[in-house]
């Protein structure tokens, strides 16, 4: 799971984030959809799968209230590592 700060909650906001990714990890020359969105039902987490465990283990780190304010990107990068490597039943 990958996890990126964001200045603002806006879609331009996302599509940085995608373009940054598109230049780092490259892309097909073929013109195509780079993403597709999938909304769970409401009060249905057991659509969700991975990532309500995901969320949960998130809030260990960063309790619920808790400011965003003085992280950075880096900080981010090394919670992720820390819970993608989290063993986890299959």
């Amino acid at each position: 799971m990958l996890a990126f700060l964001r200045d603002a909650n806006t879609s331009a906001s996302v599509i940085q984030i995608i373009n940054l990714l598109d230049k780092v990890l490259g892309r097909e020359t073929v013109p195509c959809n780079r993403t597709k969105v999938f909304y769970c039902d409401p009060s249905a987490p057991y659509q969700k799968g991975a990532c309500e465990v995901n969320h949960e283990l998130m809030r260990r780190i960063l309790p619920k209230g808790s400011s965003f304010d003085d992280l950075t990107q880096e900080d981010i990068f090394l919670m992720m590592d820390h819970i993608n490597s989290y063993k986890r039943k299959s």
